[in-house]
């Protein structure tokens, strides 16, 4: 019970640190041309990459005991480099910020159609992570490729690395919308196929797609946020985006993708592939929140240029 709940805290712990860390990030690296915020997130997924190599390479020689002592030491180098960022990390505001309050500002922000539409667009996006999350290692280990497992998720993390080190000059003068829609088409062709259980080498090569799956969709969100609103309402609009798409909705397709594997994998290890279609409903959602958003934020600039000049 008590490794539970601290379990439970900890894990709740890490999962305020990281918006809030991207919303540090986004401040300081605004404006920047070498130390750009996708090159910055880049160094992150690189981190998880030698986290998890070094990681297992200590619990191989010292048993898993040592999970504890990585997380503990971890934690502490985390809340030290936090204590050590500089005051212009700190955006301008008032000094005491209360749960209501951030609630309160978070509700407000989902007024705002085209930018409930956005979130709830790149939510759906993130969340049809759900089957691959929670299935694939099991799925892929079912059909006899035990071996490849964690090479195939070391190759969706390191195509996450690249695009985002090299995002902003990939995406340089696109549009949020646009780089939505790049990453949607990427899902739509990576679930699609990686039901039919390919080939190894195709497998692969749908690993590569995590670059627009997951990373062209968080890079879209950052930029859409940071364009979209004010610095000092950046932090509560980042943590409602990561606590939606990493909280309930993740839950949802995470709940889902349980029931579809429980059926698909009865019938046989390669028909458990098929699990992967069930997100691409998600995605068809997803697409139509993004058109949404675009037409309303259209109908805002439209209404903005044809407004008659104040009478002086």
């Amino acid at each position: 019970a008590a490794i539970l709940i601290l379990g439970l805290i900890g894990y709740n712990a890490a999962g305020a640190a990281m918006p809030l860390s991207d919303a540090v990030l986004l401040r300081t690296t605004k404006g920047r041309r070498i130390l750009t915020f996708g090159l910055a997130r880049a160094v992150w997924s690189s981190a998880f990459i030698l986290a998890n190599l070094v990681g297992g390479a200590l619990i191989s020689t010292f048993g898993a005991d040592v999970i504890i002592h990585l997380l503990t030491g971890g934690g502490l180098a985390l809340m030290l480099a936090a204590l050590l960022l500089p005051e212009e990390t700190r955006a301008e505001g008032p000094e005491r910020i209360t749960l209501s309050r951030s609630l309160t500002e978070g509700i407000g922000l989902f007024r705002d159609a085209p930018f409930r539409n956005m979130m709830i667009a790149t939510v759906l996006v993130q969340a049809a992570h759900g089957y691959y999350y929670n299935f694939s290692s099991l799925t892929w280990i079912a059909q006899g490729l035990e071996a490849h497992v964690g090479a195939l998720w070391a190759t969706g993390v390191l195509a996450e690395v690249i695009l985002l080190a090299f995002a902003a000059r990939l995406f340089r003068g696109w549009s949020p919308f646009a780089i939505l829609t790049l990453a949607i088409g990427g899902a739509l062709v990576r679930w699609t196929v990686i039901g039919f259980a390919p080939p190894l080498p195709i497998l692969y090569g749908l690993q590569t797609l995590h670059a627009l799956t997951f990373a062209a969709t968080f890079y879209a969100t950052m930029v859409y946020v940071g364009a979209a609103l004010p610095e000092e309402k950046v932090p509560v609009a980042v943590s409602l985006n990561a606590s939606l798409g990493f909280g309930p909705a993740l839950a949802l397709t995470g709940v889902l993708s349980g029931f579809v594997y429980d059926r698909l994998i009865a019938i046989s290890p390669i028909a458990a592939s098929m699990g992967y279609w069930a997100m691409v409903p998600v995605i068809l959602i997803a697409a139509g929140f993004l058109i949404a958003a675009r037409r309303g934020e259209r109908q805002r600039a439209e209404a903005v240029v044809t407004a008659p000049a104040p009478v002086s």
